[in-house]
């Protein structure tokens, strides 16, 4: 199996390469950059959107899915294209979410640990102390059960990966995960 590259090139690549793919894009700033990939943010007409160049083939493919299949507590994909599949460079558009208010790292990755083994579920519950921290447990627990029940396989929910949409309901807006080939293909030959 192929280890993806991290991302190394400079901002104005990233930009050319991501305006090349998506024209109907304009006003192009950078938001962010994560290990696989770089972010911005764009316009079109009066939507705001985010494209990003992403060296994930896993990210490819779940934003693929999620296209066809409109899961639970996904942002809306726009679109997925390759740039280079010789080098893994892909890129994504999708709505634009809002991060301001979202609940805290600490207490939405807490289900993450218990998920992976890393932490016994008596020992998070320990850790809430307030009526707000359980809340945001419970709501990472089941917002990750909902989008892992329906897809089928565990999906990075990490709390980075997360913001409101226009309809002020909590989504993820970068889907990564441990998906094969076989996987993604019979996804899509049942959503066709």
């Amino acid at each position: 199996m192929r280890k993806f590259s991290i991302i190394t090139e400079n901002i104005n690549d990233t930009k050319s390469k991501l305006e090349s793919l998506f024209p109907e894009v304009s006003d192009l700033e950078p938001i962010g950059q994560g290990q696989f990939g770089q972010a911005y943010l764009g316009v079109i007409g009066n939507d705001m959107v985010v494209v990003k160049l992403t060296k994930s083939l896993p990210e490819y493919w779940l934003t693929k899915m999620a296209m066809v299949s409109n899961p639970p507590n996904v942002v809306k994909f726009h679109s997925a294209k390759v740039y280079d599949e010789s080098k893994y460079e892909y890129g994504i558009m999708h709505d634009y979410v809002n991060r301001d208010g979202i609940p805290s790292a600490e207490t939405w990755n807490l289900y993450t640990k218990v998920n992976n083994g890393m932490m016994n579920m008596s020992e998070a519950l320990s850790k809430l102390n307030s009526r707000e921290e359980k809340y945001e447990f419970e709501l990472s627990m089941n917002f990750k059960k909902e989008i892992e029940n329906f897809f089928g396989f565990e999906i990075d929910t990490l709390q980075q990966n997360i913001g409101y949409n226009d309809n002020k309901e909590l989504v993820i807006f970068d889907l990564d995960g441990n998906i094969s080939r076989p996987k993604y293909e019979s996804f899509m030959s049942k959503h066709k």
